[in-house]
Formats: structure tokens, C-alpha cells, sequence
């Protein structure tokens, strides 16, 4: 391998990643850009903007990684990304992330991070109904993904519907034990 090759500085952006240098990574993937145009390489430059937080370059990054493939993998990421930008900036961004998931769940519809993702936004949103209905989705997919209990308990304390946040919350309770948010309210 030599440093006109792609793959070298893929490897070696890999290595520093490994090492926590993420600034130096991404460098080594953009050498290996200017090489070749690489879905992987994009993908993985978007992980590392996600981590720290710059969520917009996150988000240039798998969309040009979904013009080489779109894959169910980066449109996950990506809603991971838009939905933290609209948190954080209380943006319109929530409306693509909920694409980005249902795009993912076309692909693959079993997809329990997607649909996980996807009812948390719509909480987010204050559309519960539909929250509801994708972590039922999920819970009956993942019966262990603790996630989506935890989720779909907040949810119901914020529409204040607490007979049914008592009700769940005992079901959560049960499942898993060591929950303080089941344990404390």
C-alpha cells in the first residue's frame, strides 16, 4: 500500500481514530477523498463530526455518503444528527430526521434504532400519539431494548396522562429492576 492509494489513508485515518486523534482522522480521510470518492469514507467522517457535536458537518458528510449508497446504516446516522441539531437549535430539522428514519425503515423495516429514533423525535415534536405508536413498534420488535421503555414512560409523564405512566412504569419496573427512573418517577 502507498500513499496514493485511498486505502492507506483510510487505514491510517482508522489508527488515529483508535488512537482518539479525531482532528488527524479526518485529515487521513480527506487525503483518501481526493484519491477516491468513498461511501465509507464519508460515513466514517460523519461519525466523527457527530461525536464532536459539529452536527451540520455531520450531516454534509452522510448525505454525501448516501449519493454513493444509500444505506439504512447512514440514513440512521443522519437522523441521529438532525434530530441533536433541532434539539440543540430548536430548528425545523426534527421533519428530516423523521424522513431519514422512515427512508431507513423502507430498507429495512425491522430496523428498532430507526423506530426507536423516529418515536423519540415525534415526542420531541409533541406529537405523542405517534411517539407511542413507533415505541410500541420497537418494544415488540427489541422486548429488551430498554431504551424504548424508558422513552415511551417519559412520553407519557409529558402528555401528563400518569395513569398510564404508573401503569408503565410497573411494566418497566419489572423488566428492568435497577431503573431509577421507574424506581423514583
Amino acid at each position: 500500500i502507498s500513499p496514493n492509494d485511498a486505502y492507506y489513508w483510510q487505514e491510517l485515518a482508522d489508527i488515529m481514530k483508535k488512537q482518539k486523534k479525531s482532528d488527524q482522522a479526518i485529515v487521513c480521510f480527506n487525503k483518501s477523498i481526493e484519491i477516491e470518492q468513498s461511501y465509507h469514507t464519508h460515513f466514517e467522517i460523519g461519525k466523527i463530526f457527530y461525536e464532536k457535536k459539529d452536527y451540520i458537518k455531520a450531516i454534509n458528510h452522510f448525505d454525501e455518503a448516501l449519493k454513493i449508497e444509500r444505506t439504512q446504516y447512514v440514513l440512521v446516522e443522519k437522523g441521529h444528527a438532525l434530530y441533536m441539531s433541532a434539539s440543540e437549535k430548536k430548528t425545523h430539522l426534527f421533519n428530516d430526521a423523521i424522513d431519514c428514519y422512515d427512508e431507513a425503515l423502507k430498507i429495512e423495516p425491522k430496523n428498532s434504532d430507526a423506530l426507536g429514533n423516529k418515536g423519540n423525535t415525534f415526542r420531541e415534536m409533541k406529537k405523542y400519539d405517534d411517539a407511542i405508536e413507533n415505541l410500541n413498534a420497537v418494544i415488540d420488535l427489541a422486548p429488551k431494548f430498554y431504551w424504548a421503555y424508558s422513552i415511551k414512560f417519559q412520553t407519557y409523564v409529558e402528555m401528563k396522562n400518569y395513569p398510564d405512566a404508573i401503569k408503565f412504569s410497573s411494566i418497566l419496573l419489572e423488566k428492568f429492576p435497577d431503573d431509577e427512573i421507574a424506581t423514583n418517577g
